[in-house]
């Protein structure tokens, strides 16, 4: 009779922990989708027009660099053009989806460039564009994470596509707010090779409704933190572009 009661007792335990796990698993099931997709939002994955102004600080050990950029988007496409230094004023890249294309005033035609190339400082190409995030990676989430005294979804980014400008992303998400605050970028390898942190200054209202966007963005070396790049976002606003500003034979004046 006591062994029967101790067996009973075992099974009843078993299922308590079971059920336990289960629904402490259930808890921790996030719509990675969703989620990224509000993120998105708040760094330019806007449909319909927008636009902003990029000033684009970099430091290599002693050496500082400023650039000066006008940022417009529709949909899946941003043209990028430069503003300041003077050198490089009137050179555009053109992001139609993935695709990425370069033209300046000396070429006879634009030419496709890499996303991953380097811009200047740490940043690469298509670090001043928006994000798609949602669109141009396969996420899982991981665990929870504590980072800014924020409680953080921690997502793991694989790209689904060769032409994204990191083959995998680390991406802290604030479960509160729905801002990214924190990336590591990595190689195909899962070397971390840049890390980045995100702040949210800028408001942009759609629909009456205000939103917060982009202000900041720090990008730092992993190996040497000397190397780093701030991109400050300034004016952000809805705004309609036209379909022609995006095509590529359109680029030569």
């Amino acid at each position: 009779m006591i062994q029967s009661k101790l067996q009973k007792l075992t099974i009843f335990s078993t299922i308590a922990l079971l059920t336990f796990s289960v629904l402490s698993n259930a808890a921790e099931t996030v719509d990675v989708k969703k989620i990224l997709d509000y993120s998105d939002r708040t760094r330019g994955g806007i449909k319909g027009g927008l636009e902003w102004d990029v000033t684009l600080q970099s430091w290599e050990n002693d050496d500082e660099s400023v650039r000066e950029f006008k940022v417009k988007l529709k949909d899946n496409d941003s043209y990028v053009e430069s503003l300041k230094p003077a050198k490089n004023k009137g050179e555009v890249m053109l992001f139609n989806t993935r695709s990425l294309w370069f033209y300046k005033p000396a070429l006879s035609k634009p030419i496709a460039i890499s996303a991953r190339q380097k811009l200047t400082g740490v940043a690469s190409n298509g670090d001043i564009a928006s994000t798609a995030y949602a669109r141009d990676y396969e996420g899982k989430f991981d665990k929870i994470e504590v980072i800014n005294n924020e409680e953080c979804y921690l997502l793991h980014l694989k790209s689904v596509a060769k032409d994204t400008t990191y083959d995998k992303i680390d991406y802290w998400i604030s479960k509160k707010s729905g801002l990214g605050l924190k990336s590591n970028f990595l190689s195909l390898s899962g070397k971390i090779m840049k890390t980045a942190s995100f702040v949210y200054k800028n408001k942009v209202k759609i629909d009456g409704k205000e939103y917060p966007f982009i202000s900041e963005m720090t990008i730092v070396d992993a190996k040497n933190p000397k190397i780093k790049s701030v991109l400050t976002y300034n004016s952000p606003i809805l705004k309609s572009q036209p379909d022609s500003l995006f095509k590529i034979n359109n680029l030569i004046r």
